[in-house]
């Protein structure tokens, strides 16, 4: 199965994934006026990895990326139907909070066991030494799907309305799955262990290899801009910019446009810089952006420090999903990666939770404030506990 199908297959699933969660934010502000409903409902989207994840990487190990990658896209087409009910209805509001956070969580399942297996399932088409330039392949789809997502949703809802946009949604899903059915898939099944003990196997390996345990932290802490550019957004482009729904979906188009530059100036850029100073560069830069973009009000000036900041972002965790899969042992590789989706999906729901929360209970300029100041205060103490990241200067 040649690598283009398989890219072709992740950006489906990318696209209508990113897809569901902004409805879910969307919806809710809609439904509900909410910001705080709006990053609870974001949060079930994602938070749930951080149950499900630990079972996810043990069982992509066990049995295989393709196999666990199949089976929990049918998840995702569940929780896709659910959302498709939920905005059919034109009942009791109550009623339909239930559902669509029900519909929330399903995806979240999902989700826990289609990241990690997919990033697994690289591994079947690339030597070692050509990871990084894959990860960062397949990060830059996976942004471009983020940024992408809002600015179809805004345009679709009004062709379509938000049913038409689950329909598109399911409908890339059901063809992501269909062009992995022949996938390859050599794999050595393993002996089964108790969860605790893969677990405790797979955190001992890592005092080993300090370095990858170190890329997950700094996955950790950059991922903490997500969930506030997602819940908090939206509301800075409708009440301190004052633009209505079609322009702030193409404001939000300023995020897929600072990912995509970002994904690029990635592989561009990635044998002319030292990785780990660059990343802590980038994440403090993203953290000071963050605290600023709910400060201007200026339209221009706005969407300049936006773009910046989402283009340094988008750079960083390109660097850290190449460091993660270059540095990482086969035989742990679907933990590993199970522990960057936890990470990568439960740090934004909790962030795109805590921002909601404090938009709610104050705005959303003192909530970016907060923000990004707490990933400030994170990367300056990932940059003292992280010798291994601050000296790794090249990617194989």
């Amino acid at each position: 199965m040649p690598l283009i199908i398989f890219f072709c297959s992740c950006f489906m699933a990318f696209i209508g994934g990113h897809m569901l969660n902004y409805s879910a934010i969307m919806y809710s502000l809609d439904a509900f006026n909410s910001s705080l409903i709006s990053g609870i409902a974001f949060s079930f989207c994602f938070g749930t990895s951080l149950i499900f994840g630990w079972f996810a990487g043990a069982a992509i190990d066990r049995y295989s990326g393709k196999r666990v990658l199949l089976l929990s896209q049918n998840l995702h087409i569940i929780g896709a139907i659910g959302f498709w009910l939920v905005f059919q209805q034109q009942g009791e509001l109550s009623g339909n909070l239930y559902a669509l956070l029900v519909s929330c969580f399903i995806t979240g399942i999902g989700w826990a066991f289609i990241a990690p297996a997919r990033m697994t399932q690289m591994a079947q088409y690339l030597a070692v030494e050509r990871l990084p330039q894959g990860a960062i392949i397949y990060n830059l789809l996976l942004m471009i799907g983020f940024g992408l997502a809002p600015v179809l949703i805004t345009q679709l809802k009004e062709m379509l309305g938000w049913g038409g946009v689950i329909e598109i949604s399911l409908g890339l899903f059901i063809a992501s799955s269909l062009l992995m059915l022949n996938a390859p898939n050599a794999f050595e099944k393993k002996e089964h262990k108790h969860l605790a003990a893969e677990w405790s196997e797979c955190f001992q390996q890592l005092t080993i290899h300090k370095a990858s345990a170190q890329f997950l932290l700094a996955a950790l802490v950059g991922f903490l801009i997500v969930g506030p550019m997602q819940v908090v957004l939206p509301v800075v482009a409708k009440e301190y910019l004052q633009l209505d729904p079609a322009q702030v979906g193409q404001y939000m188009g300023l995020v897929a446009l600072g990912l995509i530059v970002g994904g690029i100036a990635a592989m561009k850029v990635k044998s002319r810089v030292h990785i780990g100073r660059f990343i802590f560069i980038a994440l403090l830069l993203s953290g000071v952006g963050m605290m600023l973009i709910g400060q201007l009000v200026d339209l221009v000036w706005n969407s300049a420090l936006l773009l910046i900041t989402i283009v340094v972002a988008g750079i960083a965790s390109s660097f850290i999903i190449a460091g993660i899969q270059q540095l990482t042992p086969i035989d742990i590789k679907g933990r590993v990666m199970s522990m960057y989706t936890i990470t990568s999906q439960s740090m934004p729901a909790l962030s795109g939770a805590m921002a909601g929360a404090l938009t709610d209970q104050f705005d959303a300029s003192n909530s970016l404030l907060i923000m990004g100041s707490l990933m400030l205060v994170a990367t300056l103490l990932l940059a003292v506990k992280s010798p291994q990241l601050r000296s790794f200067e090249r990617f194989q």
